[in-house]
């Protein structure tokens, strides 16, 4: 499957997919730059987005870190979890010009109603932090990403959670 291409899925969903297939996503990133991912196959390596990569730059989010109630950005060198999102470093080759980068994501596609968990910590005021005041909003944030190797309906998404509250932030990169 193409970059910008979908995979269209018409099993029922609680039909759970066999067989493998091969995903091409590209992206235009300079060097230092950090790029966003979910994985649309199951069991799927972080540190096969971009294999040359030391596994020191795969962070994933933590809203209550250590039971605390704020969060962090910890080590996310695991297989990538359904639905959870995470953010990789350009790979070593790239440079202060933004250059093309492919990623192939292998393996058996997600499909069905998948859930990714939405967790908060429990602060209830403001607070100093170490950049400033943090707020009581500021241990609700949560890295998720799309699960599918298709689009989603960002609209269909709010309107089917409406335990979540806030908003939907698409990232794009772009090129200066």
């Amino acid at each position: 499957i193409n970059d910008n291409a979908s995979l269209v899925q018409i099993n029922n969903p609680g039909i759970a997919n066999a067989g493998n297939i091969t995903m091409y996503r590209n992206t235009d990133i300079k060097l230092y730059d950090y790029v966003y991912w979910s994985s649309p196959v199951t069991s799927f390596a972080s540190s096969a987005i971009f294999p040359a990569r030391s596994t020191g730059f795969i962070w994933k989010w933590n809203p209550t870190h250590n039971g605390t109630d704020y969060g962090i950005w910890i080590n996310g060198n695991e297989n990538m979890t359904v639905g959870r999102g995470y953010i990789v470093r350009a790979p070593n080759t790239s440079t202060a010009t933004p250059t093309s980068h492919q990623v192939t994501f292998s393996g058996v596609p997600n499909n069905g109603n998948l859930s990714a968990q939405i967790v908060r910590g429990t602060r209830t005021s403001s607070y100093p932090s170490p950049v400033g005041t943090a707020t009581a909003e500021d241990d609700n944030w949560n890295l998720i990403g799309n699960p599918y190797p298709s689009a989603i309906d960002a609209n269909m998404f709010i309107s089917s959670n409406l335990n979540i509250d806030g908003t939907i932030r698409l990232w794009t990169h772009g090129l200066s």
